[in-house]
């Protein structure tokens, strides 16, 4: 959407001296390319854009100053080069097209032509101009995935399991978002740009970063860590692994998962030991034990030929995996207590849920992240520098037939933000600017709710960073974006609802809309249908559940099970097996109770309807929440309950989210189905107190199936 440029005010001239006279007594007619490049014209400064110009379709054009390194574009002085769009002169256009050709007849033939030449114009913006990325984004998800796919050079296999997933067409952040990195990626000699990705909940964002990582690393031939995906919580770190290793299916990668409530030692022994080989292997074994040193049998496994072997020094701890997907916790005690671990050969460094991730320092794991990747540069320059500037001979190997190379990724010093002195752009001090080509450490931020904020994103010193935000996408005018000044936006299919009550009255209306959503009339499927009900805080999750699985059993609705609660009192095993339940199309799970640690991506098939028990305070909170339903252009409700007063906070915070007109504030409570549970409330409520003191005295754990002497009514 940007066309960068240069206006050089000294070719101008000499082309205005060597055009001199040529058109003398008639006024210079605007060519067709001058009215599509305003900014080309001599007339407009560096930054200026010439908004009368009629027949411009792109949204922005930039003239950008000189700059220094690759990626600057050097322009031909060369007077007989072609020109072209980087940038061109006016003058010279015009000796192109005219020729030899005496310019009175030219001007009498345009006077004679102008219809036949505005249609010509016309015809030429059509087909000649590259539309914008928009415009092609737009056409791009209506065609099928295979042909989108093919158009942007998908690895086959990704192609296989998409389709092998039932996927018909691409999302619109995705077509967006793949093409660009894809093609930015094949031309690794040109600085690229990191990534922004902004759009609804349920929109695809993560296979819009899962695609392009994983096609970009299918031709590595040698395995090293080089993707790093960083997620705010364990649940959500565990369902991104899950993408990933299912997409990896067909060819050799190989992705890891480091969250805590895990056994560290397996999780190290995954990530540098490789599976794969002979467990019964002596090297195998050693390298095992350089991690569980206190291991008996594979002491005597690695030693029992009776040779005096050494460990494995760290650096010949090579890397099994070539994606991790990890919190940010847990990464930092990989970097401070697993041999061999490094992130020196990173390419991709992703942080899903940016801005929750941004708010948060986590023992400050951006910069040790951006530390270790830099480390293992920062090392060869200094050896280099060392050896009088000269690169090191390669050290021979103990059997003295052949040489150790250790493979270095170079980055680039110099850089802006790096506190380091490493600079591999003044060739005078190193060899590095000459011989070795940098590898840039390439950034994706994503989130719904994604900041800008210069002060957090500082941290990350992105690099000219390129924002895709679907919410300023308008689909009904395709290639223009939506003029809409609101800051967050909702799925397309989701249909908001307010229900005002009093705070007693909240569980009965809370269960008679429990009963509405999952009727199958009112769901219109025949298939699974789940509901999510957030709450304020742990103790109110926790209360709510139980409340409502008693009402659940005593008024005949089901079994206790039916309901179930998601939150930090289960661990982490507890928490994997319940996501399994709900997405478990037999599993009777129909109700879930939790809290706002939910609401960050976690992804459930088939949620029919999100119910505010208690309306957040914040339009970031309510976002997510609410897109837990309505996920890849499904339809979904999202109710809210409101006490009194709460009315006029609630429409205070929804006027940060475009389209307030949408929600309906007159929703009806069918009574009908909760008159058998209304002379059975009082009891669940006494009942209620007394699961609360089985649970306080031990009798009864929090996760525990309710007695069925509690439902004695």
């Amino acid at each position: 959407m940007f066309q960068v440029g240069r206006y050089d005010p000294q070719e101008a001239e000499r082309n205005a001296q060597k055009n001199k006279g040529k058109h003398k007594g008639h006024p210079r007619k605007r060519n067709r390319r001058d009215r599509e490049h305003p900014h080309t014209s001599p007339g407009l400064a560096a930054g200026e854009l010439d908004a009368g110009a009629k027949g411009t379709k792109r949204s922005l054009y930039v003239i950008a100053p000189e700059t220094a390194g690759p990626t600057s574009v050097a322009l031909s002085r060369n007077r007989g080069s072609k020109v072209t769009d980087e940038a061109f002169d006016d003058l010279d256009l015009i000796d192109e097209l005219i020729g030899d050709v005496d310019s009175a007849n030219i001007l009498t033939r345009l006077d004679e032509n102008d219809n036949k030449r505005a249609a010509e114009d016309e015809e030429f913006n059509q087909k000649a101009l590259p539309q914008s990325e928009v415009e092609v984004a737009l056409r791009m998800v209506k065609q099928p995935i295979d042909q989108a796919a093919t158009a942007w050079k998908i690895a086959p296999f990704l192609t296989n399991n998409l389709k092998r997933d039932g996927f018909a067409n691409f999302f619109p952040i995705q077509a967006l978002a793949i093409p660009d990195v894809i093609a930015s990626e094949r031309h690794a000699d040109i600085q690229a740009r990191d990534v922004c990705i902004t759009a609804p909940t349920g929109s695809g964002k993560t296979l819009a970063y899962v695609l392009p990582v994983l096609n970009s690393l299918a031709n590595r031939k040698i395995r090293r860590l080089r993707a790093l995906v960083v997620l705010p919580s364990r649940d959500l770190a565990n369902q991104v692994f899950k993408v990933f290793q299912s997409f990896m299916e067909g060819s050799d990668l190989k992705v890891g998962l480091a969250i805590g409530q895990s056994d560290f030692v397996a999780e190290q022994m995954a990530m540098s030991v490789d599976p794969d080989i002979n467990s019964q292997d002596s090297d195998t074994a050693r390298r095992r034990l350089a991690f569980d040193t206190g291991n008996v049998s594979l002491a005597l496994q690695a030693f029992e030929d009776g040779n005096d072997h050494d460990l494995p020094e760290q650096r010949d701890l090579q890397s099994t995996i070539d994606v991790l997907v990890c919190t940010p916790g847990r990464l930092v005690d990989h970097l401070d207590n697993t041999p061999g671990f490094s992130l020196e050969h990173l390419r991709f460094l992703i942080v899903d849920e940016a801005d929750r991730l941004l708010s948060q320092t986590y023992h400050n794991w951006i910069g040790r992240v951006i530390q270790s990747a830099n480390s293992g540069s920062v090392a060869a320059w200094k050896r280099i520098l060392a050896n009088d500037n000269e690169l090191p001979m390669p050290q021979v190997s103990k059997d003295g037939a052949s040489y150790c190379i250790t493979p270095t990724t170079w980055r680039r010093g110099g850089v802006v933000g790096d506190d380091t002195d490493f600079n591999t752009n003044d060739s005078y001090r190193s060899v590095a600017s000459s011989v070795c080509r940098p590898v840039q450490l390439r950034k994706f931020l994503v989130s719904a709710t994604l900041t800008r904020d210069p002060q957090k994103l500082a941290s990350l010193k992105l690099v000219n960073p390129k924002h895709f935000d679907v919410h300023q996408l308008r689909t009904g005018h395709q290639g223009f974006f939506n003029t809409n000044t609101k800051k967050y936006s909702m799925p397309e299919g989701l249909h908001e609802h307010t229900v005002e009550c009093t705070a007693e009255q909240k569980p009965i209306v809370l269960l008679a809309l429990l009963l509405d959503q999952l009727t199958p009339q009112q769901s219109q499927s025949s298939s699974k249908q789940s509901v999510i009900v957030f709450t304020a805080s742990l103790d109110s999750t926790h209360r709510l559940a139980r409340l409502l699985q008693l009402l659940w059993v005593s008024a005949g609705y089901g079994e206790p099970d039916s309901v179930v609660e998601f939150s930090s009192a289960l661990n982490q095993h507890e928490r994997s097996a319940l996501m399994k339940r709900c997405n478990d199309p037999h599993d009777k799970v129909s109700v879930v109770v939790c809290s706002d640690g939910m609401s960050r991506g976690m992804d459930i098939d088939a949620v029919r309807a999100v119910i505010n028990y208690d309306v957040p305070g914040l339009a970031k909170t309510y976002v997510h929440r609410c897109g837990r339903t309505a996920r890849a252009g499904k339809e979904g409700h999202a109710i809210s309950l409101l006490k009194g007063g709460q009315t006029r906070q609630f429409d205070k915070m929804r006027q940060l989210i475009h389209n307030t007109d949408q929600v309906d504030h007159n929703m009806s409570i069918k009574k009908h189905l909760v008159r058998d549970a209304i002379p059975k409330y009082r009891h669940c409520v006494e009942a209620l107190r007394d699961v609360l003191d089985a649970e306080e005295n031990g009798e009864l754990s929090h996760v525990e199936a309710i007695n069925e002497d509690f439902f004695q009514t």
